[in-house]
């Protein structure tokens, strides 16, 4: 499923997947892993839009027309629940420079952006940036994300989440059009605190433990 504003990237496997990511019960060992896997599967199909070069490929035979996928990548990961999905960018992209965003939303204030961390490879020219975070809410978040990110020479930016609300897709949209968005679900409705619904938790607390 497809629209102007984003893409849902449809697998019964990649459901399966979900639904352990969605469950209370799920430890934070196992969804770890399911975060590596189900990003993996994503990447894989986000890279039938990517650029690929030509080149010939020489058998113990003949040489053959082939493709490379390009080495402009740039993963972004947006702290710290964007970390867990690294792993499962590896195996795609294994030359890929990584940057961090450490930006988390204050929900003491009107859920603004507030960021503490910032790092990005020293050269962004006409790479392409994939941006990472499991879970797209308000939109408050990524949208300060790519405004900084915008301040370099960057030739294209992607975000690649699992659950998404459509009060975050219009946000970014409405302030970066150019940004392609690639989610797994689209949720029913943010709550009073800016939570997804029915979501998944706070991704950042059930991955690495902080609420046990």
């Amino acid at each position: 499923m497809s629209s102007s504003l984003f893409k849902i990237i449809e697998h019964p496997y990649l459901e399966h997947l979900l639904a352990a990511f969605r469950d209370k019960q799920t430890p934070p060992h196992e969804l770890r892993r399911i975060t590596s896997l189900m990003t993996l599967l994503m990447g894989y199909e986000i890279c039938r839009e990517l650029q690929y070069d030509t080149y010939e490929v020489e058998t113990p035979f003949e040489k053959v027309p082939s493709k490379k996928l390009s080495d402009r990548m740039v993963v972004v990961s947006v702290m710290r629940a964007g970390n867990a999905m690294l792993e499962g960018i590896w195996p795609i992209f294994p030359k890929a420079a990584v940057g961090h965003a450490g930006i988390f939303r204050d929900k003491h204030n009107n859920n603004s952006a507030v960021e503490y961390y910032y790092n990005l490879p020293t050269n962004m020219k006409d790479k392409d940036i994939l941006i990472v975070d499991p879970l797209f809410a308000t939109g408050n978040t990524i949208t300060a994300a790519v405004n900084r990110l915008k301040q370099h020479p960057v030739r294209s930016i992607r975000f690649l989440c699992f659950l998404a609300a459509m009060e975050g897709i219009q946000k970014l949209k409405s302030a970066h059009p150019d940004v392609l968005i690639y989610t797994l679900s689209l949720e029913r409705e943010l709550n009073n605190k800016g939570y997804l619904i029915p979501g998944a938790g706070d991704a950042g607390d059930r991955l690495y433990g902080s609420n046990l």
